[in-house]
């Protein structure tokens, strides 16, 4: 039964190429697409130490595990002094991969199709690795983990992405629909799959993940929605078992905002005070839940031997008053006392943030340079030490969990 499985998926992938081949990674970059994983982008989210610079000097031993066609691909272009390995089991997908390694002249990058269950016969070992949307298509997701654990480096990260329960609660419901009317891969059933989804029900579930996904432009994307031979959901709990089942650590969530209140709640809600005193983890779990539309789950994870002094953010800790803070942001606009606006920091796709004029300047300050400890000495608020401390921290624990900053943390 495994191995039917396995040839339903990788048949699915010979004939639809997924996800949609790009044909110019210069024409992506200059439209601003890039992975929500890039290492690139955000390396001092999986090394708050600093260690991709400093240890690392920019160059990555790369895993990309089930590359599809545009993936492996991408992450060569973007990390030119990484050396990137792509896997995947279709063809169809490696062939346009090696399609923009010529066109892009990436000597940096190596293909090879094969299982990520038999990853390890590469005899290589991986600084970062990453899965996205693959290890829940496998017949044993565990399984996949596990050949991932064996060829991570001791202190590599992994980032993986798993579908989401709740997101796509209509789309399993559609999926199970075509599964009982016996729809199958060919082209006249996807074009029915088409019809089937203009004539959808107004208020049917599947409306959300239809209207706000771009995969519903291509048929490939169709199919990997609706009449895909094998995926699974997971939930919160189900990411978080997955991890600790495959003896790693999880680290965080690569979209933090969707996972805290901040943000997404007002203050003055009698949720948002609950929520706020909930454990980490069961925080996540009720935002899942008040969210409702988290499709997809993006995390990263460790092997447990890494010290967690080395990628732990502790708010609370000893080591706060030495960590940096880096702003994350795509635009600042400054306030208009004249027409009664503050100003306001905004990181897309999120809405923005307002900053009232204590905030603004104290957020000037968080250049990638500044301690906390310089922070306070330098912000010229008046006010005593430890009260300013307690308000950069709790202004930088929001803008933190909201996605706006990272944190570089000391040196171990």
């Amino acid at each position: 039964m495994e191995e039917h499985n396995k040839d339903i998926v990788a048949s699915q992938y010979e004939k639809w190429v997924y996800p949609e081949p790009v044909k110019d990674l210069a024409e992506e970059r200059a439209k601003g697409r890039a992975d929500a994983t890039s290492v690139r982008m955000v390396h001092l989210m999986y090394w708050p130490d600093g260690s991709y610079l400093k240890r690392y000097n920019k160059k990555l031993d790369i895993l990309i595990a089930g590359c599809g066609a545009n993936a492996a691909a991408r992450f060569a272009y973007e990390h030119p002094r990484s050396t990137v390995t792509g896997i995947d089991l279709s063809t169809a997908s490696l062939k346009h991969e090696e399609f923009l390694k010529e066109k892009h002249g990436l000597t940096n990058l190596t293909l090879h199709q094969m299982r990520i269950e038999s990853v390890s016969e590469l005899g290589q070992e991986f600084d970062f690795i990453e899965s996205s949307g693959v290890l829940h298509h496998l017949p044993d997701p565990q399984a996949g983990l596990a050949s991932l654990k064996s060829v991570l480096k001791p202190d590599g990260v992994m980032a993986l992405m798993l579908y989401g329960l709740y997101g796509r609660a209509g789309t399993y419901m559609l999926q199970s629909l075509f599964h009982q009317l016996g729809f199958e891969q060919g082209d006249e059933d996807v074009q029915s799959v088409k019809q089937a989804l203009q004539d959808l029900h107004p208020q049917h579930l599947a409306h959300h993940y239809i209207d706000n996904n771009s995969d519903m432009r291509f048929d490939a994307g169709i199919v990997d929605s609706f009449l895909h031979g094998m995926d699974r959901p997971y939930t919160v709990q189900d990411c978080l078992e997955f991890v600790e089942h495959g003896g790693m650590v999880f680290r965080g969530w690569i979209n933090r905002y969707d996972y805290y209140p901040e943000g997404q709640i007002p203050e003055s809600s009698p949720l948002f005070s609950r929520i706020q005193s909930l454990p980490e983890e069961d925080i996540w779990k009720v935002m899942e839940l008040l969210h409702s539309q988290i499709r997809m789950h993006l995390f990263y994870v460790g092997k447990k031997e890494v010290l967690p002094e080395s990628y732990i953010i502790d708010f609370d800790g000893p080591r706060f008053p030495d960590i940096i803070p880096h702003q994350r942001i795509h635009e600042f606009t400054a306030a208009d006392p004249a027409a009664d606006k503050p100003a306001m920091i905004t990181r897309k796709p999120y809405p923005p943030v307002s900053l009232n004029e204590s905030q603004t300047g104290i957020f000037h300050l968080f250049n990638g340079k500044n301690t906390v400890k310089e922070i306070v000495s330098n912000c010229g608020v008046r006010e005593t030490e430890e009260n300013l401390t307690l308000f950069i921290r709790n202004f930088l624990l929001s803008l933190w969990r909201m996605g706006h900053v990272y944190i570089q943390i000391p040196e171990v």
